[in-house]
């Protein structure tokens, strides 16, 4: 009778070591439901892509880099930026040489995206050696918006070369001697400015924004990066 009720004991004690064990359990795969719904939810909520922050009741992500955007549930129509690569500024053995020009810009204040889309950001063109016109910037893009590099600076010496065409053109180069010069290069229409032509004895008015600036007897600078800037309202609910 005895043994009997210890074995009883012992069940009992088994049974609702059991019982919490299960109930642990249930516990935990409950909170990994939940968290990966949390999860779901956030990532459907928000967009993804670049460096986001937050300025006067707008999301901004900003594009440094090639990447890619996702646009957050229930945005459909985003205000994009473009921004191109700058021209390298060109070199000079006598004078100077041009600055390159600007990257291409492409504002798109209303543009429709429902879906991921690619971004490539373009670098900056190199500057000339001595002599050599700069090289021209990388494009950057958005979807179907496509912004061209600028055109890298002329240069002047034994090799004279005008400034090439670009978002905005390369800067035409300046030479010591009377009259010389280079003749700046053409912009993409809609997307910058023409390249000023180059004056003689080294006046800088050759130098177009943007790109590496033109050197005096020697290599230019490089030009500068790109960027790509995607804004659209913040939700009223969305807490960030």
């Amino acid at each position: 009778m005895i043994k009997r009720e210890i074995r009883g004991e012992k069940m009992k004690i088994t049974t609702i070591k059991t019982l919490k064990i299960d109930i642990v359990l249930i516990g935990y795969f409950l909170f990994l439901f939940i968290l990966l719904i949390c999860q779901t939810a956030s990532a459907d909520i928000g967009g993804a892509g670049g460096v986001i922050y937050y300025e006067n009741g707008y999301t901004i992500h900003q594009f440094t880099e090639d990447g890619v955007f996702t646009p957050p549930a229930g945005v459909e129509e985003i205000a994009v930026l473009v921004v191109a690569g700058g021209g390298g500024g060109g070199g000079a053995i006598e004078g100077a040489g041009g600055g390159g020009g600007g990257g291409g810009i492409i504002y798109e204040p209303y543009f429709e995206v429902k879906k991921s889309v690619s971004v490539v950001v373009g670098d900056g063109g190199k500057g000339g050696k001595p002599g050599e016109r700069g090289d021209k910037g990388e494009s950057s893009s958005f979807d179907i918006l496509n912004a061209y590099g600028g055109g890298g600076g002329g240069s002047t010496g034994f090799n004279e070369v005008e400034g090439s065409t670009g978002g905005s053109g390369g800067g035409g180069g300046s030479d010591k001697s009377a009259g010389g010069f280079t003749e700046g290069g053409k912009a993409v229409l809609g997307q910058g400015y023409d390249g000023g032509s180059g004056f003689r004895a080294g006046q800088s008015s050759n130098r177009s924004g943007g790109g590496g600036g033109g050197e005096y007897r020697g290599c230019s600078g490089d030009g500068g990066s790109g960027i790509v800037l995607v804004r659209y309202p913040i939700e009223p609910d969305f807490d960030y």
